[in-house]
């Protein structure tokens, strides 16, 4: 997360592809590693432009995580939150809204409002609602950032 984060999307998914090599072997599909570099492989996908690649892996990370997890686990809504980040790109603007208000509900009910897992949310909401051409909703969901992440 901190290579992608640095923009080093390469790194962030060999480093990523590295931890899915020992997948079945030493590492269950129901360990946390697996769903986290299934959603930092999507993104890095996304970022270099595979966005085919970079759905599949951004859904199969929701998958295992919808599996193993109950249902308002913070980490099904941040998987949730980042597959509504892929579809602000493909310009699928309903599926990434309905992902995304709902992986805002729960990362604001289990982590709070300030948390920067819920404020990378509200940010991806801003993103989408400005793509959308919604500027009410934008303002809405700018009020929510925090000054620090504007």
């Amino acid at each position: 997360m901190f290579v992608f984060d640095q923009k080093r999307y390469t790194d962030a998914l060999r480093l990523s592809r590295e931890v899915l090599a020992l997948r079945g072997k030493t590492l269950a599909d129901s360990h946390p590693a697996v769903a986290a570099a299934l959603q930092t492989v999507g993104r890095c996908l996304d970022m270099l432009g595979d966005t085919a690649g970079g759905r599949q892996a951004l859904e199969e990370s929701v998958t295992l995580r919808k599996r193993y997890l109950a249902p308002d686990n913070w980490l099904i809504a941040s998987s949730e939150s980042a597959l509504g980040e892929h579809f602000i790109k493909d310009r699928e603007f309903r599926k990434s809204e309905s992902l995304l208000l709902h992986a805002d509900s729960v990362l604001a009910h289990t982590l709070g409002p300030g948390d920067p897992r819920t404020q990378v949310t509200v940010r991806r909401l801003v993103a989408l609602y400005q793509a959308w051409g919604e500027p009410e909703r934008t303002e809405i969901y700018q009020s929510r950032l925090n000054p620090s992440n504007l």
